[in-house]
């Protein structure tokens, strides 16, 4: 339970990090 939750927690981090990059590229 720990692991997932930790990969679930570190993949929406990664997707917010990315989502974040491509918004700053778009500007």
């Amino acid at each position: 339970f720990t692991t997932s939750y930790q990969a679930e927690f570190c993949g929406a981090i990664r997707a917010i990090e990315i989502a974040h990059q491509m918004n700053w590229h778009n500007l």
